[in-house]
């Protein structure tokens, strides 16, 4: 698509402004996850709104709005968090955060609030009517078939460990395999505080895959994977993946999510320690969720890392 009023520049830099970050979209799940915990339906727009409101950007009109792009602006005048900007990339975040959570099986499409109710008959001295009893339907088609490719109803897939390492051939070790089991197994069955401690050992196996994969071609390993030292290894293992062009920021992102899962984990392990909200959020129900989607995601990218920089975890 070619810009119609504004110079090459300035849409190029208008185009790089309205692009929602990884934060934006992780942030308006949590948005979107909050505004459903009552179990009411809940319009999409609502949810954009509220995601403004988290970010203090004003909804449309607001009456003091200085910032305006003009034929005669520059690349530079593009600024990402001004109202207009602000508002068109979090209503795009809002949009994947909601595609991603459908698709992830934590939300359905429902019917609008006014027909979101029950109708019983009431007979009553020859007159009849009804009452409405409130509840949550779902917006469903008329017809019905399993996805294709599948042979039965299976549970949530991100809660599910075949689903949740399809295409991570290798990465986790049997062990690993089982501390992700029972970390999803916990999950299903409501002990958060143990999910999320289980998930952060998967996490730090999956390091340690990595590197015992690269240890040929990087001999600087063989003391953090002899000794067991997580931290040192993380370090040194991103800085093996960070070596391969243009994957530095994304292993900095990696690593930035390896320590939180590490921090999550013993901040559940010491529960002594002084009380965080924050982090005590991860143990409720929509907390972990959160920590599982984003670490199956976490997972992949590493993955994905890690062969580029020739890893063979497969042993192919």
């Amino acid at each position: 698509m070619q810009p119609t009023i504004v110079e090459p520049d300035v849409y190029a830099g208008i185009c790089l402004a309205v692009m929602p970050t990884d934060a934006d979209v992780l942030v308006a799940k949590q948005v979107a996850l909050a505004k459903l915990a009552t179990g009411d339906s809940v319009s999409l727009s609502s949810v954009e709104y509220a995601v403004l409101e988290h970010f203090d950007v004003p909804r449309p009109g607001h009456p003091e709005e200085p910032y305006d792009v003009r034929p005669g602006s520059t690349a530079a005048d593009v600024d990402r968090d001004a109202p207009q900007i602000a508002r068109q990339r979090l209503g795009y975040a809002t949009k994947l955060a909601v595609a991603t959570l459908v698709a992830d099986g934590v939300l359905i499409p429902a019917a609008s609030p006014s027909n979101d109710y029950l109708s019983v008959a009431v007979h009553r001295a020859g007159t009849s009517g009804g009452e409405r009893v409130p509840v949550a339907t779902p917006s469903l088609a008329d017809t019905f078939r399993l996805t294709p490719g599948r042979d039965a109803l299976g549970e949530l897939p991100i809660l599910d460990a075949n689903a949740f390492v399809d295409t991570l051939d290798g990465l986790l070790d049997d062990r690993a395999r089982r501390c992700l089991e029972e970390a999803l197994a916990a999950s299903r069955r409501g002990l958060y505080l143990s999910a999320v401690n289980l998930i952060g050992a998967v996490s730090e196996a999956a390091w340690y895959s990595i590197g015992e994969a690269l240890l040929p071609s990087y001999p600087e390993l063989e003391k953090a994977l002899a000794e067991n030292r997580t931290a040192l290894l993380q370090h040194l293992v991103g800085e093996a993946l960070s070596s391969v062009k243009r994957q530095r920021l994304a292993v900095t992102e990696l690593r930035t999510h390896a320590a939180y899962l590490r921090d999550l984990r013993n901040y559940g392990v010491h529960p002594r320690g002084e009380f965080d909200p924050g982090q005590e959020h991860a143990f409720t129900e929509t907390g972990c969720l959160l920590v599982l989607m984003e670490t199956h995601r976490y997972l992949a990218r590493l993955y994905a890392a890690a062969q580029a920089a020739g890893a063979n975890l497969a042993g192919d």
